[in-house]
Formats: C-alpha cells, sequence, structure tokens
C-alpha cells in the first residue's frame, strides 16, 4: 500500500472491523496464528471516504545458520599457505537438523543477497581467510540466516633429516646414557613453531601416541628412534623421521703414578721430562690406532682438548699437576687421568779430604775411622742422609753401608759415599774418598838412663824422625842432662801424603842415680914383691864390675900378682856408672937405698905409708938396736945415725 497525502492506511483483523475503522492493529503486530487475515482500510482523512483490501500473512520456517568449526588443512611441502576446502564438510555443521540451502560467500553482503557463492571445493585466497554463509529455505529463500568461519592452512612442520645423537659412555661402559633429546628438538623447529614428541616406532610417531621423555635413557647401544613434528594448531598436520642414538664406548685412561724426579745440580726446580713415557700407562691397553694421548696443565684444557703439550715438555713448577687425555679418533670419547710430576732437590757430595790416622804401637796398618767427621764437609750447607760404602755400585744402590766407625781392611783404601734426600731416597749424588793409616813413629832410646855420680848423661835417640820436642824446650834428637829425673820425648814423621799428615809419639824417659853399694871393705895383701893381692867385699843386691886402673873391668873382686904401689879400687854397677871408689896402697919396704945426695934414692921410705898414719917404722941395726923410728909422714931416713953413715949396720925394719 502506497499512501496518499491527506490518506490514512490502518490494519484490522477482521472485515467488519476495518469497514468501522475500529481496532485498528498496532505498527508492530504479533501474529498468532499462520496464514493470518489482515484487512487494510484505507481512508482520506478530509472525505472520508475509505477503501478496504484483505491479504494474508504467511508465516514460513526461517532457517538457522549455525556457525561451524573454523576448517583448518595442512599446508603440503610447498607450505605456500594455500589448499582446496572442501566446503561442503561444513553443511552439516551449519544446518544441524534443518533442511535448506547453504551457500558459501566471499562477503557479509553476497551471503545476504544470495549473490556470487564460491565453490563448494574451495582454495583460500588468504589465510586465514573468512567465508560468509546463507542457509535459506527451500521454500522461499527470502528466509534465510547467516554465519560466518574462517579457513586456514595450516603449515606443514617438516622434519626433514635428523642427525643421529652420540653420546660417551660414563665410566661404567654399559653402553646405556641418558640422551637428552631437546636439542633435536631445536633442529627440527628451526624458524617453525610446533610440537615435537619422540617415539619409540613408526607407529606411535604417526599416530603421536606412547611419546617418550626427552630424557631417555638408551635401551640398546644403538637404538633408532622416530620423531613427529605437529602443528600447535592442528594436530593432523604433522611430519615425521627417525634418526638413531647411540653410545659410544669410553676409552678408559690408566692410571699413572706420579713422577718423582731429581733435579739436576741447579736445583731450579723445573726439568725437562718426556711425557710419551707415560703413553703406555695412559693407553692401558686400548688400541693406539684408534685412540691417541694428548696432555695438558689443567683439568679444563683436558676436557676440551686444547693446549695440548708437547711430548718433550719442561716443567713449569715443582709438584707439576698433569692431566692426560685418551681420545678415541673417531667418536671423540676420552677419559682423563691425573698425576704429579714432583722435583725433590738434588743432594752435592762435596768431596771431603781424605782421611789419615796415625796407626796405634801395634803398626799393623789398621785404625777405626771415625766417619762422622766427614759428613759436614761432604754435605756443606744441604741437610741429607750420608752412608759410606765399600763400592761405588753399592753406593749408587745405598746398599750395604758400613758403620761410621770403620777399621780399615786394606791401606790406603777407598770409600764411597752416597748423600741422598731426606725427602727423596732416589736423589742422590756420590763421591769418594781414601782412607790411610800412617805409621807410628818408634823412638828407639832405653827407657831408663843412669846419671853417674858427678857426671852428665847424654840422652840421644837412636831412630831418625822429622822433629824432636824434649819437654825442657829441646828439638834435637840428643839432650845432655845433669838431674835425675823424668824427661819426655815427643818425635814426629811428617807423611808425604796429601796434606803432609803429622804423626807423632811420646816416651818418657826415666834419668835415675845409681845404686850404691851399702858397703865396701877391700882386703889387702901386701908386703911382697910380686904376689900382693886385693880382694873387694860388696855388701848390697847390686851387679858390679871391679878395676884397679879404671881400664881394664872384670867381674871378678880378686886382684893378685900385683906388685906394690898405689892403685885406685872402681866399682862399676851394670849402667857403667861407676859407683865406688877407693885409692890402696900396697905396701912393700925398699931393698936399698944410695943417701950420696946424688938425688937418687938418698933417702929410705916405705912409699906410701902416710896412707897408713897408724904404721910403726922402726930400724935397727944387724944387732936389734933401735937405730931410729921413721914418722909415716917424713921423708925417710937418709941413713945417718947422729949424723953418721951406718947403712952397714942395718939389719930390719
Amino acid at each position: 500500500v502506497t499512501p496518499h497525502a491527506n490518506c490514512q492506511v490502518t490494519y484490522h483483523l477482521t472485515f467488519a472491523q476495518a469497514n468501522s475503522g475500529n481496532l485498528a492493529l498496532s505498527n508492530n503486530f504479533e501474529t498468532n496464528s499462520n496464514n493470518q487475515d489482515i484487512y487494510a482500510r484505507i481512508e482520506n482523512t478530509i472525505t472520508g471516504c475509505f477503501d478496504i483490501t484483505q491479504f494474508k500473512i504467511i508465516i514460513n520456517e526461517t532457517l538457522t545458520a549455525f556457525q561451524p568449526d573454523d576448517m583448518y588443512l595442512c599446508d603440503d611441502a610447498s607450505n605456500d599457505s594455500k589448499s582446496f576446502f572442501n566446503l561442503k564438510n561444513q553443511t552439516s555443521q551449519i544446518l544441524n537438523t534443518q533442511t535448506g540451502k547453504v551457500t558459501y560467500h566471499l562477503t557479509q553482503s553476497e551471503a545476504d543477497m544470495g549473490i556470487n557463492p564460491v565453490p563448494e571445493n574451495f582454495e583460500n585466497q588468504t589465510n586465514p581467510q573468512q567465508l560468509f554463509v546463507r542457509a535459506e529455505s527451500l521454500v522461499n529463500i527470502s528466509c534465510y540466516d547467516t554465519t560466518s568461519f574462517y579457513i586456514e592452512v595450516n603449515s606443514l612442520p617438516l622434519v626433514g633429516y635428523v642427525d643421529d645423537l652420540t653420546l660417551c659412555d660414563d665410566i661404567s661402559n654399559d653402553g646405556k646414557a641418558i640422551f637428552n633429546l631437546h636439542p633435536r628438538t631445536s633442529q627440527i623447529y628451526k624458524a617453525q613453531t610446533g610440537k615435537v614428541s619422540y617415539h619409540l616406532s613408526q607407529s606411535d610417531a604417526d599416530s603421536g601416541l606412547n611419546a617418550i621423555s626427552e630424557n631417555f635413557e638408551n635401551q640398546t647401544s644403538t637404538q633408532q628412534l622416530f620423531v613427529r613434528a605437529e602443528s600447535l594448531i592442528n594436530s593432523s598436520c604433522y611430519d615425521t623421521s627417525s634418526f638413531f642414538i647411540k653410545v659410544n664406548p669410553l676409552p678408559i685412561a690408566g692410571g699413572v703414578a706420579d713422577l718423582v724426579l731429581c733435579d739436576d745440580k741447579s736445583n731450579d726446580g723445573t726439568e725437562i721430562v718426556d711425557l710419551a713415557q707415560f703413553d703406555a700407562s695412559v693407553f692401558n691397553g686400548v688400541s693406539k690406532t684408534e685412540n691417541k694421548v694428548s696432555y695438558h696443565l689443567s683439568e679444563t684444557e683436558a676436557n676440551s682438548g686444547t693446549g695440548s703439550l708437547p711430548k718433550s715438555f719442561e716443567t713449569t713448577s715443582n709438584n707439576q699437576s698433569v692431566y692426560a687425555r685418551l681420545e678415541n679418533s673417531a667418536t671423540r670419547c676420552f677419559t682423563i687421568t691425573h698425576f704429579k710430576i714432583i722435583i725433590n732437590e738434588t743432594l752435592t757430595a762435596h768431596r771431603p779430604k781424605d782421611m789419615y790416622l796415625c796407626d796405634d804401637i801395634s803398626n799393623d796398618g789398621k785404625a777405626i775411622f771415625n766417619l762422622q767427621l766427614q759428613t759436614p764437609q761432604l754435605l756443606n750447607t744441604e741437610t741429607g742422609k750420608v752412608s759410606y760404602h765399600l763400592s761405588q755400585s753399592d753406593a749408587d744402590s745405598g746398599l750395604n753401608a758400613i758403620s761410621e766407625n770403620f777399621e780399615n781392611q786394606i791401606n790406603p783404601q777407598q770409600l764411597f759415599v752416597r748423600a741422598e734426600s731426606f725427602v727423596n731416597a732416589a736423589c742422590y749424588d756420590t763421591t769418594s774418598f781414601y782412607i790411610a793409616v800412617n805409621s807410628q813413629p818408634v823412638i828407639d832410646m832405653d827407657a831408663i838412663w843412669y846419671l853417674c855420680p858427678g857426671e852428665d848423661v847424654q840422652l840421644y835417640v837412636n831412630s831418625i824422625h822429622d822433629e824432636y820436642r824434649w819437654n825442657n824446650g829441646e828439638t834435637s834428637s840428643e839432650i845432655i842432662v845433669y838431674e835425675p829425673g823424668d824427661y819426655t820425648v815427643t818425635v814426629y814423621n811428617i807423611n808425604n801424603d796429601t796434606y803432609k799428615t803429622t804423626c807423632s809419639v811420646s816416651k818418657t824417659i826415666k834419668v835415675v842415680e845409681p845404686d850404691f853399694p851399702e858397703a865396701v871393705n877391700i882386703e889387702i895383701n901386701d908386703w911382697t914383691t910380686r904376689s900382693n893381692s886385693v880382694l873387694i867385699h860388696v855388701a848390697g843386691t847390686g851387679h858390679y864390675e871391679y878395676s884397679i886402673d879404671d881400664y881394664d873391668y872384670q867381674d871378678s873382686n880378686f886382684f893378685n900378682n900385683l906388685l906394690p904401689g898405689d892403685y885406685t879400687v872402681y866399682l862399676k854397677n851394670e849402667n857403667g856408672c861407676i859407683v865406688y871408689t877407693e885409692d890402696i896402697f900396697l905396701l912393700n919396704y925398699p931393698r936399698f937405698f944410695t943417701p950420696n945426695s946424688d938425688g937418687y934414692n938418698d933417702f929410705w921410705k916405705i912409699n906410701f905409708s902416710e896412707t897408713e898414719p897408724d904404721i910403726e917404722i922402726n930400724i935397727f941395726d944387724r944387732y936389734g938396736k933401735l937405730i931410729t923410728q921413721l914418722n909415716p909422714l917424713s921423708n925417710g931416713w937418709d941413713g945417718t945415725l947422729n949424723g953418721q953413715a951406718l947403712l952397714h949396720q942395718i939389719i930390719g925394719l
């Protein structure tokens, strides 16, 4: 109905109402039945003229376009974000249980107008792309509903080639290890996003079931694992691949004993060491063609395989730590062992002076040497253990050390010395020296000398020596003494050795006065011309020689056939000292005299009569008449009596 000016339209349920113009319906009328009759009254408001027409309100059921799920497809290997979507698969969701016609459109307006539907096998133009749906009644195309959904092409997670994963076994070498599979996830993702899982079989990877942990302990030493990479948006978008995990055995480095070295003479604490000497210990029986050894100064360098030391290595410090890396050349699996190079100071055995001793009185060429006296010279300012040996080999081995109080076996004898470190007995040096026993001087000299009365005595050493020293300050081989007592002489022999050692010996000599006889009695038988005798009686224990002229001595104490005259009796002891002298006189009277005053035999006198002052000398004539009595001390009788010569009358004395 098209109203005109001054016209009014009203709507009524019945003709009568329309005709009367009563009970006009509201413009917003809700029908109360399907196929509802409606009467329209058009009236000129000025003239009141009207007309009535009738129409029906027929209500057809309207479809509901249910919103379907968005559609996702996996891209192909090109990953160009385009794919063909079978939109027909959405129809059932859109209609639910309804019947109707469904079309798909690129815009809402086209859906509303029902124009330009897209084919049900539709390739998206953008990604993602919204599609609009028109669901219309089969009875009345005007009865329709619209909705929309998205179609999206999900990238296909391309796995591609996955590197095998190898690990080195631990020290147990049981062929098992925990593999961290996560680094392979990064390799698989690259620039993609998605979910990665690992499986023990291809079927599990395809189904996405029974995924294993990314920290996975292998079941066999070489095991195949399967990987599934799926889209986070669409789990059906996935790719699979496989790779192997393998546990390579460790080459077990053998233990290396610390190397203890002795420093050289410089004692600088460093040495050049041939590291190749440790190779055999490090290899410990593993293949030398499949494995290699390197040496490093730190555990860090050994682990990284950097900073390898040259085989001819000069240590940088004492107690040097060295790390040996045993590596399999193919797998690069390795183990490390550690040892130290310990450098001990080396002693220097300084050669001491040779030792010389003087023999004892036996002069057997042997003496006990205190070898400890050599130790300060041997060590100088160092400290260490010193031992003495009979051979160089014993000194080198440290065996069969001799006592420090050692009696030489031969003369001279070479001794060998070992000076070793207290810390390391292998750090030693050797030297040698000689010990020699110089003979003791032998003083050839009587022990007792006798000082004869009134004399001196010359003490002398019969043996020849280089020097003499007497306790009275004399320095010659002989001295003259005047007093009894003890006299000591020390003699020195200067030996022709390196150090001109001197051996000396002393001897004390006793100078004594001789023993004198306790008493001497001389028995004289004289008054004969040639048959006089002397018998000497000595009291005491000594043994004596006898003489009456100090020239001829005899053991006998009896002298006979002596002429009258004066004699001196000498007693000489065993040592040649005259211990007693006495003048004796053997008397006899003269047989004549010649008193003629010529100076010869002018007086008659008993010679030496003065030695017997008690003697009585009486001269008688032949008739027994006393002529004169002589004084033994007088010059004698001149042959006169009262001045008259009476010689012819003398008959006796």
